[in-house]
């Protein structure tokens, strides 16, 4: 059986694969948005800003997190590194 979201001042209920997906730069309403985005569980963040729906990319190992990781080695052996000259 189909799940289904209250459609505010219609009065019916809409079946939640008919909603269309969050996509970015939709105008939409505050009871629309939070209605399609109760729908996609799998998205992790959208905001919707002045009526305009925003979803960020997602980030990934290879675009972030490697250079996160590097940056960190880096920060944490140049750290020792200066308290092993001055101990």
């Amino acid at each position: 059986m189909a799940r289904s979201l209250p459609a505010e001042g219609l009065g019916v209920d809409v079946p939640v694969r008919q909603l269309l997906p969050l996509e970015p730069g939709d105008r939409l309403t505050r009871p629309e948005f939070e209605r399609r985005y109760e729908a996609m569980p799998h998205l992790k963040k959208a905001e919707l800003i002045e009526g305009v729906v925003y979803v960020p990319s997602p980030v990934r190992h290879e675009g972030h997190g490697r250079q996160h990781s590097a940056l960190n080695y880096w920060l944490s052996t140049s750290h020792h590194e200066k308290v092993s000259k001055f101990a």
